[in-house]
């Protein structure tokens, strides 16, 4: 990853902002899926920001003046783990409903199927 250079680093990391934002803004993409994908794009952003030399001043985690921009980028992991964490919850209760309901559903077939 030392080797890469900046002009490739800077495309890279233009397609996973845009592939990001049209997985966030398409409806089809479950949100748990698209949350899972902002948390591991800020986590990726907040480990450059703690591996790149010069953005933190010495000896501490406060950002430096040229670290200022990327440390920003820490609400990104809360948006994303929110995001995802409302969709995984969201998601597994609406499975259990629809559990219940198909449930609900085959007694009540059962009832009308037994003879009076």
């Amino acid at each position: 990853m030392q080797n890469v250079k900046p002009g490739q680093f800077t495309k890279a990391l233009a397609v996973g902002e845009i592939a990001l934002g049209t997985a966030l803004l398409t409806p089809k993409v479950p949100s748990a899926v698209a949350g899972a994908a902002l948390t591991g794009f800020g986590v990726g952003l907040l480990g450059l920001y703690v591996r790149v030399p010069g953005l933190r001043q010495p000896g501490s985690i406060r950002p430096s003046q040229d670290g200022i921009p990327i440390a920003k980028d820490v609400w990104l992991v809360g948006a994303g783990a929110t995001l995802g964490l409302q969709g995984f919850f969201n998601g597994a209760k609406r499975a259990g409903r629809k559990a219940a309901k198909k449930a609900s559903n085959a007694a009540g077939s059962a009832r009308e199927a037994l003879p009076l």
